[in-house]
C-alpha cells in the first residue's frame, strides 16, 4: 500500500524541546504508514526575549523593532517556501504542530495556505490553549473561531483541552495522548542517598519556571543545605545568563545545569541520580519530560497548568500552584519524609504511564485521526 504523503510542520532541533520531541515519536512511530515531509517553523532564539515571565502581544516591546522586524521578514521567507514545498510535494495532508498566542497565530497562516490549495489539515494543538483562551479578547476570540473551521480536524493532549477547543470549533476534535518509552527500571529506591537530587528537563526560560527554581534555591538555601537537596536542570537555552544569576545569588552548591544531553546521558540521570521530578512551568501542553519521569520511576511535582492536572490525578503525583514556592518545598518535604506515600505515587505513575502512553495505542490513534481526516467532506 502506497504511504500517504504528509507535510508535518513543527521546530527543528536543536534545541529539542517538547514540540520537536513529539514530531520525532511521530515520525518513528507511525512512519511505516505515512511519509513525513518536515517543513521547520524555527525563528531563531538570538532574535527572541525568552526571560520574560509574562506573555504580551507586543513583540515590539518584547523584542525591540530591529529584532521584531528580522523576525517578520524571516516568517515571510517561510510562507513562500512553504507554498513552493505544498507546489512540488502534491501532499494529501498537511498536519501542522502548533504552539499557542503568537505561534498559534503564525501556524493559522500555513493554515489557510493549505485550505486555499485544497489539501486537508490537521490542526494539532501542543501548546497552552487554555491559557490563549482565557487572555483573548471578544474580537480576539471570533477570530480564532473562524480560523478553527478551516482547518479539517484538531487535536489536543488531553479531554478537558478537547471539551474546551469543541466550544469554539464545529469541526472534529480528537484527544491524542503523548507517546512515551518505558525504560529499564533500576532497583534503586529514591530519596534514600546522602544527597537529594531534583530534577528538571526543559529548556531554560522563564516559561519552564527557571527563574523560579533559582529564586526558590536562593529564599530557601539554609533550609535546602540542611536537608541536602539540590536541583539539577536538563536542557539548553541562556545558559551565560542563568550561570552568571547562579553565581550572582550564590546558589552554586545547589543548581546544577547540565545543558542539551542525549537521551541516553538523559536518562542514565533520571534512571540513577533522580530522586524526585520537578516541573514548576508557567504553561505546558502536555510535557513529555514529565511523562518520561513516570515512566522512571520517580515521584512528580508539577504546577497546575495544562493537562498536568489529568495526568498527575489520583495519587499520580503532586501538584502545585504556579509560581507557588512554598507549594514546592512542601511537597518536596513530603516525598522525603512519606516513604510510603512516595513509593505509592511510583506505583500509580508507572501503571498510568504503561496503560495510557503506549507507542501501540497512539500509532492506532492517529491513523484514526488521520483517516477520518482525509475521508473528511
Amino acid at each position: 500500500m502506497e504511504k500517504l504523503n504528509v507535510i508535518l510542520i513543527c521546530p527543528k532541533s536543536p534545541p529539542l524541546g517538547g514540540i520537536q520531541r513529539f514530531a520525532l515519536s511521530l515520525e518513528s512511530i507511525c512512519g511505516d504508514k505515512y511519509n513525513y515531509i518536515k517543513f521547520h517553523d524555527n525563528i531563531p532564539e538570538k532574535w527572541r526575549n525568552t526571560r520574560r515571565s509574562k506573555f504580551t502581544w507586543n513583540i515590539f516591546r518584547r523584542d525591540g523593532v530591529i529584532n521584531t522586524g528580522k523576525v517578520l521578514l524571516f516568517i515571510t521567507a517561510k510562507y513562500v517556501k512553504y507554498v513552493l514545498l505544498l507546489i512540488k510535494a502534491k501532499p494529501q495532508l498537511v498536519h501542522i504542530l502548533s504552539s499557542n498566542n503568537l505561534g498559534f497565530f503564525r501556524n493559522c497562516v500555513y493554515l489557510i495556505i493549505a485550505r486555499q490549495l485544497r489539501i486537508k489539515i490537521i490542526f494539532h494543538h501542543l501548546g497552552q490553549f487554555d491559557d490563549m483562551i482565557a487572555s483573548a479578547s471578544n474580537w480576539m476570540l471570533i477570530l480564532i473561531r473562524g480560523l478553527l473551521d478551516r482547518a479539517d480536524s484538531h487535536v489536543t493532549q488531553s479531554d478537558a483541552l478537547s471539551i474546551l477547543l469543541r466550544r469554539y470549533t464545529k469541526k472534529p476534535v480528537f484527544t491524542l495522548w503523548n507517546p512515551v518509552k518505558t525504560p529499564g527500571l533500576t532497583n534503586r529506591r529514591v530519596c534514600q542517598g546522602s544527597e537529594i537530587n531534583v530534577y528538571s528537563v526543559g529548556y531554560l526560560g522563564n516559561s519552564k519556571g527557571t527563574d523560579l527554581l533559582l529564586n526558590m534555591s536562593a529564599s530557601y538555601k539554609e533550609l535546602l543545605l540542611d536537608n541536602r537537596i539540590k536541583f539539577n536542570v536538563i536542557g539548553g537555552g541562556d545558559m551565560k545568563y542563568y550561570l552568571e544569576k547562579i553565581n550572582k545569588d550564590k546558589i552554586s552548591a545547589l543548581v546544577t545545569l547540565h545543558g542539551v544531553l542525549s537521551d541516553e546521558e538523559k536518562f542514565r540521570h533520571l534512571l540513577n541520580e533522580a530522586d524526585i521530578f520537578l516541573m514548576p512551568s508557567r504553561a505546558e501542553g502536555q510535557p513529555i519530560a514529565l511523562l518520561e519521569a513516570m515512566a522512571c520511576g520517580l515521584p512528580t511535582i508539577a504546577t497546575a497548568v495544562g493537562s498536568i492536572p489529568e495526568v498527575l490525578g489520583e495519587g499520580r503525583g503532586k501538584i502545585v500552584e504556579k509560581e507557588s514556592v512554598d507549594e514546592i518545598i512542601k511537597a518536596i518535604e513530603l516525598y522525603i519524609n512519606r516513604p510510603n506515600e512516595r513509593e505509592e505515587t511510583i506505583r500509580n505513575s508507572l501503571a498510568y504511564v504503561i496503560s495510557t502512553h503506549s507507542e501501540s495505542s497512539f500509532k492506532d490513534k492517529m491513523t484514526e485521526i488521520t483517516t477520518c481526516t482525509t475521508a473528511a467532506g
